[in-house]
């Protein structure tokens, strides 16, 4: 079972559509096309504006940035250590069809949710330096950053958002009890559950509850060397 599933958030995440079949979808200025892999746009007289090549692509598009315009995002993976290894990219549609800018997520699919907290669409994706602590594991689990889109660029605003990262650590919690009420409450099942831990410490650092990541971190990682742990975690951040 993968740790990161998201039910609570099944009719706020924006739907993205399949990549089989070639879907157009139309601006004022040009029509963009992701055929299988290919992604093309052409202007109103069928000239080719732009293409890029993709691993894995779907897309769907959701206004970021609040303008009454959608932008055209990409999601795709690669392959890495029998998992999906992701990046989301964000595309300017006004005028122009351009990228603005991509963000790598890691073993952590991105979404866009909308966040009350900010009352605008957000980009959810991973910190993909956790990627080296799920190596080799079953049980996928990196903590997230949120990003926004505005007219300085995207830009992170994890110090405006609360809620979804407490939302997140209640799975994790939840995730952790059972596993030590399965296993012995030692070091060596901490360390077979170190990329979870490590997630909620971090979830809860972004969540600006320093005290509470600390107290988490006491409770379920049950090593010696947990000072050396959460400097480690402090740098992947």
């Amino acid at each position: 079972m993968k740790l990161l599933i998201y039910l609570f958030l099944l009719f706020t995440i924006t739907d993205l559509f399949p990549q089989s079949d070639s879907t157009d979808v139309e601006y004022d200025l040009f029509t963009v096309k992701l055929d299988n892999n290919l992604l093309q746009v052409f202007s109103n007289d069928s000239t080719e504006l732009f293409n890029q090549k993709f691993q894995n692509p779907v897309f769907t598009t959701a206004d970021l940035d609040s303008d009454q315009v959608d932008e055209y995002i990409i999601i795709d993976y690669k392959i890495l250590d029998q998992k999906k290894d992701y990046t989301i990219y964000v595309y300017n549609t006004i005028d122009t069809f351009y990228c603005v800018d991509s963000i790598k997520s890691g073993f952590y699919e991105p979404y866009v949710y909308y966040s009350e907290e900010v009352r605008s669409n957000v980009i959810i994706a991973g910190v993909p330096s956790f990627n080296e602590l799920n190596i080799g594991k079953t049980d996928i689990s990196l903590p997230f950053n949120v990003w926004k889109y505005g007219d300085y660029g995207i830009v992170n605003i994890n110090d405006q958002i609360y809620d979804l990262f407490q939302s997140e650590n209640e799975g994790v919690i939840d995730f952790l009890d059972d596993f030590f009420d399965s296993n012995p409450k030692n070091c060596t099942s901490s360390m077979m559950v170190n990329n979870v831990i490590a997630a909620g410490y971090s979830n809860y650092k972004h969540a600006g509850e320093l005290s509470v990541a600390n107290q988490f971190l006491l409770k379920y990682y049950l090593c010696t060397d947990i000072d050396t742990f959460k400097k480690n975690i402090d740098k992947l951040l």
